[in-house]
């Protein structure tokens, strides 16, 4: 079972990684580049309230720069609270870097994108399960 890291809650889940000073040049270039093409599940979280999103990627390179950089296809409570606080508030935790069974291989023609999509998503819901709703700027419980 998933276990929680007691120095930031007992509600967010244990992490692999973390990155701070999101708003310092190069951290956001860092972490897009070494989660490029890792699939992952990861949470955005402001320190000052506590409040985390959690998401998933296949790409997570791009899916960064949209919800740090350009806030384009993001989530709009943590848009909102970036606004508020500043990226340098935030930390990013990567839960998960997904390891695709070997029938989930590339090459395979019986698993495409959205089977592996739709495999990431569940995976997704049990760190939402997880947290509790009133910590969340995701807007559902439920994956979509």
């Amino acid at each position: 079972m998933l276990q929680a890291t007691k120095d930031i809650g007992k509600w967010i889940p244990k992490d692999v990684a973390y990155y701070l000073n999101l708003d310092k040049s190069g951290v956001i270039t860092s972490l897009r580049y070494r989660f490029k093409k890792s699939p992952i599940i990861y949470g955005i979280r402001c320190r000052p309230d506590g409040m985390i999103y959690v998401g998933s990627s296949l790409a997570p390179g791009l899916r960064f720069h949209k919800h740090l950089i350009t806030g384009e296809e993001s989530n709009q409570n943590l848009q909102d609270a970036i606004s508020e606080h500043g990226l340098g508030q935030f930390t990013v935790h990567i839960f998960k870097v997904v390891d695709f069974p070997a029938h989930f291989n590339y090459c395979s023609p019986l698993w495409g994108e959205k089977e592996k999509k739709t495999h990431l998503l569940k995976l997704e819901q049990e760190y939402l399960d997880m947290i509790p709703h009133k910590r969340l700027y995701n807007t559902s419980k439920a994956v979509k």
